[in-house]
C-alpha cells in the first residue's frame, strides 16, 4: 500500500530537498491565521519574538520547523493558547486546509470588538441564515419567502 508518507519521501528524493512535516504546515497555517486575527503582520511578530520577519514566513510555511519554546512564546504575544494551534490536526490528516482569507479574519476581528453580545448574536444568526438559504433550492427559497 502505497502511504503519504512514501510520496512525500519520494518526492524530497526527486527534488532532492525537505519536504516540510505536515504537523509543521499545520502549525505554521495555524500561527499566521492568529496574527492575523491579532491584526498584526509578520513584522510586529517579528519584533515581539526578536527575529527577522523571514523566520516567520518559514514558520508560517512550514519551511522551517517550530521548537515547542519558541511556539510556547508565540502563543502569549498572540494571546492564543498553545492548544489552539494544534487544533485541528488529527482529523484533518492528509486533507488540504483552506488558509483563513483576509476578509474573513477582517470580520472575525470586527465581530469580536462588538461589545454588544446581543448585535453580536444577531450578526451570528443572520450569517447562518444566508448559510441556509444558500443550501436551499429555488424553490425552497421562494416557499419559504411566501410563508
Amino acid at each position: 500500500m502505497i502511504t503519504w508518507r512514501f510520496l512525500a519521501l519520494l518526492a524530497q528524493v526527486v527534488r532532492g530537498k525537505r519536504m516540510p512535516n505536515p504537523i509543521d504546515t499545520h502549525l505554521g497555517k495555524k500561527i499566521r491565521e492568529a496574527r492575523i486575527l491579532r491584526g498584526m503582520s509578520q513584522s510586529d511578530v517579528a519584533q515581539g519574538l526578536g527575529m527577522s520577519f523571514q523566520q516567520v514566513q518559514k514558520y508560517e510555511s512550514g519551511a522551517n520547523r517550530i521548537a515547542a519554546g519558541r511556539l510556547y512564546e508565540v502563543s502569549v504575544l498572540l494571546n492564543f493558547p498553545v492548544e489552539h494551534f494544534y487544533a485541528g490536526f488529527g482529523d484533518k490528516i492528509g486533507a488540504s486546509e483552506q488558509p483563513l482569507e483576509p476578509r474573513a479574519a477582517q470580520a472575525a476581528r470586527d465581530l469580536s470588538r462588538i461589545r454588544n453580545p446581543g448585535k453580536r448574536d444577531m450578526i451570528v444568526s443572520l450569517i447562518q441564515e444566508i448559510l441556509r438559504d444558500q443550501e436551499c433550492t429555488p424553490h425552497q427559497q421562494v416557499q419559504a419567502m411566501a410563508n
